[in-house]
């Protein structure tokens, strides 16, 4: 089986169904993920929705692009939980080198910054790899000086296993 001739958004006609599925199953909180989610074409509208059935929402962000997500942000500021925006190295160099991007890290350190002075709480989410697996409490200082919310998320995928998640905490 191969890849579908067209790929096709998420429809809001089925988000709006499930929103009102999941209520009686005591589900209050939405994760908007697939990649970049503010490039759906109605993102606006799908936290519209959400917001107005009443959940919270959270959505994770490699911090490249804010303007996607500030304006539903804004207007949804009392249902929002967190940003999780993805930060792979506690400096520029290895955050730039794992992304393939020169001048990453700076514009997702900018993005975190810019998103805590205007009252958004902020994550820091991280998938560890051979390249950052030592800057585990240089990354946990950078949340902090970051000003994140909660402690950071590490994520790993060792070789031959299923992915593992980790905590600060842990």
């Amino acid at each position: 089986m191969g890849p579908p001739d067209e790929i096709q958004d998420f429809p809001t006609q089925l988000l709006e169904s499930l929103l009102e599925e999941a209520r009686p199953f005591g589900i209050r909180h939405v994760a908007l993920i697939g990649g970049e989610p503010g490039l759906h074409p109605e993102f606006d509208r799908i936290v519209e929705m959400v917001a107005d059935a009443g959940y919270t929402w959270r959505f994770p962000s490699n911090g490249q692009c804010r303007e996607l997500y500030e304006s539903s942000m804004r207007r949804h500021r009392e249902s929002l939980h967190h940003v999780t925006l993805s930060i792979d190295g506690a400096d520029a160099e290895t955050h730039d080198y794992i992304r393939r991007k020169e001048g990453a890290f700076e514009r997702v350190t900018l993005t975190a910054r810019y998103y805590t002075k205007m009252g958004f709480p902020v994550r820091v989410g991280t998938t560890l790899n051979r390249k950052n697996r030592e800057q585990v409490e240089a990354l946990i200082r950078l949340a902090t000086d970051l000003q994140a919310y909660g402690s950071p998320g590490f994520c790993g995928v060792p070789p031959r296993s299923g992915g593992m998640v980790y905590s600060a905490k842990n």
